[in-house]
C-alpha cells in the first residue's frame, strides 16, 4: 500500500458532537447530549457524597442529593419522551413549513 492512499473520515468524537450540538441552534435534544448531561449528574453526585461524607450533619447537603437524584429522573424521562417519539419529527416538518417561500395566491 502506499503512503497517499485516502484516509476514510473518521467518526467525530463525543467531545465534537456535544460542542457541535451545543453550537447548532435547536439540536440539543439527541441521545450523545443525553450522555454527556448524564456524566455531568454523576460527577456532581461524588462532589455532593464527598461533601456529605466530609460533613454528615449538614442536612443541606442531603437535601441537594435528593434534589439532584430528582432532577436527573426528570431530565431522562423529558430525553426518553422526546428520543422515543414523532415529536423531533414533527418539530423539523414544521421548521421545513415555516422555510418555504408562501405561495400567492
Amino acid at each position: 500500500m502506499s503512503a497517499t492512499a485516502e484516509a476514510k473520515p473518521q467518526e467525530p468524537s463525543l467531545l465534537e458532537k456535544v460542542v457541535e450540538s451545543i453550537l447548532t441552534p435547536g439540536s440539543s435534544l439527541t441521545a450523545s447530549m443525553q450522555v454527556v448531561i448524564n456524566i455531568t449528574f454523576v460527577i456532581l453526585a461524588f462532589i455532593l457524597m464527598g461533601l456529605v461524607f466530609a460533613d454528615p450533619e449538614n442536612i443541606h447537603l442531603k437535601i441537594m442529593i435528593g434534589l439532584l437524584l430528582g432532577l436527573v429522573f426528570s431530565t431522562n424521562w423529558f430525553f426518553s419522551l422526546i428520543l422515543n417519539s414523532d415529536f423531533k419529527a414533527e418539530v423539523e416538518d414544521k421548521a421545513g413549513e415555516d422555510k418555504e417561500p408562501k405561495k400567492e395566491k
